[in-house]
């Protein structure tokens, strides 16, 4: 009998796990949720494998860059002061890095 599951497939369904993990582990506040953060970095690294998912993941990057810079450039000051105080935090960037790095590791292991 022939296993459909090898390591493409497990790391696929894994990044499946990760995307869908944030909606079901729920903090009280959004700045205690690491895991979230951490499953996020993961989801993005495991994205990265497949050529498909990089380049929907690209356009998605430059579009949100685009509209950052035009509301920065033609924003009042009001609009600038809200996006610098909805960034995240340094504790979610952390959280996310190490999840991506974490997992970017296992990736090169195989």
């Amino acid at each position: 009998m022939k296993s459909y599951i090898n390591k493409t497939n497990f790391f696929w369904l894994v990044g499946i796990l990760f995307l869908l993990l944030p909606k079901i582990v729920r903090a009280e506040d959004d700045e205690e949720c690491d895991l979230c953060n951490i499953a996020a970095g993961a989801a993005i690294a495991v994205c990265e494998e497949f050529a498909a998912c990089r380049a929907f993941m690209f356009f998605t990057v430059m579009i949100f860059l685009f509209v950052t810079l035009l509301m920065c450039i033609c924003g009042g000051p009001d609009t600038r002061r809200d996006m610098w105080n909805s960034m995240p935090s340094g504790r979610q960037a952390v959280g996310g890095a190490a999840g991506y790095y974490g997992t970017r590791a296992l990736l090169r292991r195989r």
